[in-house]
């Protein structure tokens, strides 16, 4: 059981997207046709290519002794297929908060034997690399001053010597790639998925010996490898660098190009394959913090809270993997085993402030009087249809004080529903 799931911080919940989910390797730099959907039950094999980058700029500043100086960094990877050369760009200062006046550069100087080479090409230093190791640019020039009053007094028209120190990294190892990222759950080779309405974002690395991560100037950070990734779901490649997944269960397996490296994803899992649930029950802030309704506890009214126990989904898990992301709340049902004190009503998500996330329940259960309300959050399906239930029972006093702000359909005034069985 999940029941210590439920201290799961709230802001895992993502909101709910009505739209058909995208699997974003974003900026994979694709460069073939968009694939069309493949039928049900096909397997697609799809390869992303690594990116390169051939071009970095940066910002030079005026001191207040006239010169315009940069001391900059990059780090380039020198391996089979990535491009030897790359070009650094030096731009204008701000002044006023904007470019101002004109640049010129004049010259580079590099050290003898250096890993790299580096000469000027119109604006821009061209740097070759040559073998691993570090060396140290510096790039000379003139900057002269534009038609602003500001910039350190400098009047227009006149002349400033420009110097920028750059220092060059090269490394031939490339790094050990990974797909996921520090922001995802985890880094387990495969981590499903629960339901059709998430987005989730699945970040390209290379991870340095220490599995931290490896980024170079020459190399897309978003695409730092070349991927091939294989489908059992109908897949289309939505547009460079974004895959579209059919909304049904299936697999998707990514490998490096290289094979050092495969990692797979249950996608979209149904509700039958969910073995357990962390179910948060709570009383939303009216322009104030929730309160936890756990069990045995007592809690006051207060005009800072809605009249109403609300419940979301904090976290779900296949056998022993957690979900990447929340379990569809749609999934289950509250009832009330005490609607003389509470009484189960729908709720109106959209105008109901208590109610962020996908993980929201679609139900809670309007506070009639003072008293014990008794709860239970079911879902039939889940555990392959054995089902998945949370109790909560809890004391509510001064009721009358909660606000009486409307969270959803008032509470109706009829005899209550038939209870589903315990």
């Amino acid at each position: 059981m999940l029941e210590g799931f439920t201290s799961v911080a709230g802001d895992t919940i993502r909101r709910v997207r009505a739209i058909v989910p995208l699997l974003a390797l974003v900026g994979c730099g694709a460069s073939h046709r968009p694939a069309a959907p493949s039928a049900p039950g096909q397997r697609v094999s799809l390869r992303l290519p690594r990116a390169f980058v051939a071009r970095r700029s940066f910002q030079l500043g005026l001191t207040p002794e006239g010169g315009a100086t940069r001391d900059a960094r990059i780090r380039l990877l020198r391996s089979a297929g990535v491009p030897d050369e790359f070009q650094v760009a030096f731009t204008l200062p701000r002044v006023c908060g904007e470019p101002s006046g004109a640049l010129t550069l004049q010259r580079v100087d590099a050290p003898a034997g250096a890993a790299v080479t580096a000469e000027l090409r119109e604006s821009a230093v061209v740097v070759r690399t040559r073998a691993a190791g570090t060396a140290e640019l510096h790039v000379y020039g003139e900057y002269v001053h534009g038609a602003t009053t500001c910039g350190h007094g400098l009047p227009e028209g006149s002349r400033a010597p420009a110097h920028a120190t750059l220092r060059v990294e090269v490394s031939d190892e490339p790094g050990r790639p990974r797909i996921g990222g520090l922001d995802r759950c985890g880094d387990a080779t495969e981590a499903p998925f629960a339901a059709t309405r998430s987005e989730p974002t699945l970040r390209l690395d290379l991870l340095d010996a220490a599995n931290q991560p490896l980024s170079f100037s020459n190399l897309s950070p978003v695409a730092p490898f070349e991927v091939t990734v294989e489908s059992d779901v109908p897949v289309a490649v939505a547009h460079p660098g974004a895959l579209q997944l059919a909304q049904r269960p299936g697999r998707v397996r990514f490998a490096s190009a290289d094979g050092r490296d495969a990692w797979a994803w249950r996608w979209f899992v149904p509700p039958t394959d969910v073995t357990d649930v962390a179910v948060r029950f709570y009383v939303p802030g009216a322009a104030g913090t929730p309160v936890d309704v756990t069990e045995g506890a007592s809690i006051g009214g207060g005009n800072r809270r809605l009249r109403g126990v609300f419940f979301e989904l904090r976290a779900g898990m296949v056998g022993a993997q957690r979900l990447c992301d929340a379990p569809d709340a749609r999934w289950f049902r509250l009832y009330s085993d005490t609607p003389e004190v509470c009484r189960v009503v729908a709720v109106d998500s959209r105008t109901c402030d208590g109610c962020p996330g996908p993980g929201f329940g679609h139900e809670a259960a309007f506070l009639v009087r003072d008293g014990v309300c008794s709860l239970r959050a079911e879902a039939a399906e889940l555990n392959g249809r054995r089902g998945v239930r949370r109790r909560v029972s809890a004391e509510f006093v001064n009721v009358g004080n909660f606000s009486a702000a409307e969270f959803g359909t008032p509470a109706p005034s009829g005899p209550e529903p038939a209870r589903a069985p315990r």
